[in-house]
């Protein structure tokens, strides 16, 4: 079987990473397996990589279009194409939702008549549906164009989310049950080994991922306030590379308003050799989301693997990984006083750092990509 992947790749972003790993693992899959059978032998994947943010912004709509097609023709020679999706991937800078739902759209509209086994990963939600209220005008023409023009041609594919509320979510906007498969966000496999270099007494708190206000940057540098100083916060990650916009401006101006600037690192972005060495120097990592519609997220998986208490806001999708195994201290999004105190408890409390360690080490093999590629060949083959 042959399998064309349409996905970001020249970048930094989390949907890159996702892919790369995904198709690594597909390709350990298929290798171990074609000792045994021989209908992996030729099995092969590639990648087409998605135009950049900067390239769509010099690209006309007839040449997106013609990008577009000219995938379609690429994929007449192979069985499946797995397709990753977020709406911001498919328009430029100053792309309404309306009009990456459109361009999104009509690439399926030229896939589906091919006969391919199409499979779409959808990393976000339809969450403009609930937001289709008579003053968003936007939002009321985006559902338009999913019920009008997209859900029609989604009973053709099959489509990969990644917990159970999520689908159920889908399902609610019109999609058909029979075409979901959930299949949990993998794990990368190298464990981050806490090989401290440090000598000092301070306690490090990490947030890793690119810097945005729903990760909750606002409200880890509220509870840096209520900590003792000796509590410093380190910020794994720096501007999303698809965003122009002036959040590391804002949030260095939030630490010098409230007088944090000797607690608190801002790495930028980094490789992952850099993000291993801050792991590695890490006692506590926390993923504050503000977003109640999260539909995963990669950077939790990386704080998973750091060998040390995550500590995450009590969202669904969080709530969804805790089901799994009991490694996350969850928290409600909006209290900095109950951050506090989780963070000093993890400090302290010997035995929850050891439970919480332990949770993660068994949520992450459990969830390693070597498990969780494999699972995507029985939705191509199906």
């Amino acid at each position: 079987m042959k399998t064309l992947h349409l996905a970001p790749q020249k970048t930094t972003c989390g949907i890159a990473t996702y892919t790369a790993n995904l198709i690594n693992g597909l390709k350990k899959y298929c290798d171990k397996k074609f000792f045994g059978l021989p209908e992996y032998k030729h099995w092969t994947n590639e990648l087409v990589a998605l135009p950049t943010r900067d390239e769509l912004n010099f690209l006309s709509e007839e040449e997106l279009k013609n990008f577009f097609i000219s995938f379609c023709k690429k994929a007449r020679s192979f069985d499946a194409v797995h397709i990753q999706n977020e709406w911001g991937l498919f328009g430029d800078t100053g792309a309404s939702l309306q009009d990456s739902l459109n361009n999104f759209t009509f690439l399926i509209e030229n896939l589906l008549p091919l006969n391919k086994n199409v499979t779409v990963t959808f990393h976000s939600e339809p969450d403009f549906l609930v937001r289709d209220g008579l003053l968003n005008r936007e939002e009321r023409r985006a559902a338009k164009i999913w019920k009008k023009k997209l859900l029609p041609l989604c009973s053709k594919l099959k489509a990969v989310v990644h917990s159970q509320i999520t689908k159920k979510r889908f399902i609610k906007s019109g999609f058909e049950a029979k075409n979901l498969y959930v299949i949990t966000h993998g794990v990368l496999e190298n464990r981050f080994l806490k090989e401290r270099s440090r000598d000092d007494n301070n306690i490090i708190i990490s947030l890793f991922g690119h810097l945005a206000s729903y990760k909750g940057y606002e409200l880890a540098l509220d509870v840096l306030k209520l900590l003792p100083p000796h509590y410093r916060l380190c910020i794994i990650g720096g501007r999303h590379p698809r965003s122009t916009g002036s959040e590391i401006n804002d949030f260095l101006l939030l630490v010098r308003k409230l007088e944090l600037e000797d607690q608190v690192l801002l790495t930028g972005e980094v490789n992952d050799e850099e993000a291993a060495f801050y792991h590695g120097n890490t006692d506590i990592c926390i993923a504050p989301h503000q977003a109640d519609r999260l539909s995963a997220s990669g950077a939790i998986t990386w704080s998973l693997t750091a060998g040390c208490p995550v500590i995450a806001s009590n969202v669904e999708a969080f709530r969804d990984i805790q089901r799994q195994e009991n490694c996350l201290l969850l928290c409600d999004k909006n209290s900095p006083h109950e951050w506090a105190w989780a963070i000093q408890r993890c400090g302290t409390d010997g035995m929850l750092r050891k439970k919480l360690i332990a949770g993660a080490s068994k949520y992450c093999e459990k969830f390693s990509w070597s498990n969780v590629a494999p699972l995507h060949v029985n939705v191509y083959k199906s």
